[in-house]
């Protein structure tokens, strides 16, 4: 197992935290969900390891239930109350207490913290309190794209359905058509295979009316109007803003939507699951130069503002690397893609270093970053770190 890949090991404790003896029967020593002691002995990963990944799946848990109190989701980490490992530890620890004011103050509980990392809710079961009673799969590249092709052909769009004329509209990315996608993918495999695709657990976003908002902007886009949005920045303040749309953006990792408009002459990304409200502005258009968006394949995550950096990488020619760097990169057209003295090299010029950063980790020993030196300086940093803990 890849023990320095966080995705990978998240992934492996969800699959094992899904155990529920009355419904998804996986290991007959716990009645609900596993404990980080017996991760440790079925996965090899170092213990302290699986700790801070714990510590920052709590963490996540506590910013998610302060931030949307109302927000309903599947893939809330509880302990089994009726474990008598639980019991001993919340008579001295008051463990329930403390799991409740995760659960409701925005301040994480320290002491929940120093009781976690110090190993003592070691061998306390921890279970994914959902009502899912089937098996989540977790698919991989080639395997999503094999399920979205079954499903296309053979359960083609109703021409009168409200999602098809959102996915085919030339305004919305191929990435948003995707989404919409593999949405009717889940609803079918449940109804008709009872089989759930599992979202990332990066999806912590919240949309309300979302293909309500999207055929609103859609619209507005291809009429040239301006919309009035509530809007909350990250400071915490609420701004009322007059914006035309010019194109809506899909980050697939992180499941973000976003507005590209035009203000000063400059590129503005006004994400969905931070806008309050959205309606009509009978504010005039002006003429905006949308040449400016021409940098859409140069950027990574819908970092459009962030400093223009030149980047150069080489692949190694082993396993199934320069296929899948291909493919990835099928839509970064601005980019130069070459075969040279046995590798293949990428240059660039990309806005967004941190996002391209997490796209090289994916790749590991097979990518040698060449240029920026920054890039190259924090990934060894990276990697003696990840030496050091081991």
């Amino acid at each position: 197992m890849n023990h320095h890949d966080p995705y990978v090991r998240i992934q492996t404790y969800y699959s094992w935290l899904i155990n529920d003896k009355h419904n998804t029967n996986i290991d007959d020593e716990y009645d609900l969900g596993t404990t980080i002691k017996h991760l440790h002995d079925i996965t090899d990963i170092p213990i302290t390891v699986i700790r801070d990944d714990f510590l920052c799946m709590f963490q996540w848990q506590n910013s998610i239930a302060t931030k949307h109190p109302s927000a309903e989701w599947d893939t809330i980490l509880s302990f089994d109350q009726n474990n008598d490992n639980y019991v001993n530890v919340d008579r001295q620890y008051d463990l329930g207490d403390l799991f409740e004011q995760l659960m409701m103050n925005k301040i994480f509980p320290e002491k929940f913290q120093q009781l976690l990392l110090d190993g003592l809710l070691d061998d306390v079961p921890i279970y994914i309190d959902h009502n899912a009673t089937t098996y989540q799969l977790t698919l991989s590249q080639e395997e999503s794209a094999a399920l979205l092709e079954y499903v296309t052909r053979n359960y083609p769009d109703d021409k009168n359905s409200g999602t098809k004329s959102i996915a085919e509209s030339q305004s919305l990315s191929d990435s948003v058509a995707l989404h919409l996608k593999i949405k009717k993918m889940k609803d079918i495999y449940s109804n008709f295979y009872n089989i759930e695709t599992k979202d990332s657990y990066l999806f912590t976003r919240q949309y309300f009316n979302l293909n309500q908002r999207l055929d609103m902007i859609n619209q507005a886009i291809n009429e040239q109007n301006s919309l009035l949005i509530r809007y909350s920045p990250s400071n915490g303040r609420t701004v009322s803003l007059h914006l035309q749309p010019l194109r809506i953006t899909y980050d697939a990792d992180e499941n973000l939507y976003a507005i590209l408009s035009i203000y000063n002459g400059s590129i503005q990304v006004h994400r969905l699951d931070r806008i309050l409200s959205i309606e009509k502005s009978s504010k005039k258009s002006e003429i905006q130069n949308i040449e400016l968006l021409n940098i859409y394949p140069n950027v990574w995550g819908n970092c459009f503002s962030d400093t223009p950096e030149h980047v150069k990488v080489k692949f190694y020619n082993e396993a199934n690397v320069w296929k899948k760097v291909k493919k990835d990169l099928a839509n970064r057209t601005n980019g130069n893609l070459y075969e040279k003295d046995g590798f293949l090299f990428y240059e660039d010029i990309v806005y967004g270093i941190s996002k391209f950063r997490s796209w090289i980790y994916g790749y590991g020993s097979s990518a040698i970053v060449l240029e920026p030196a920054s890039l190259r300086q924090h990934i060894i940093d990276s990697l003696k770190a990840r030496i050091a803990q081991d």
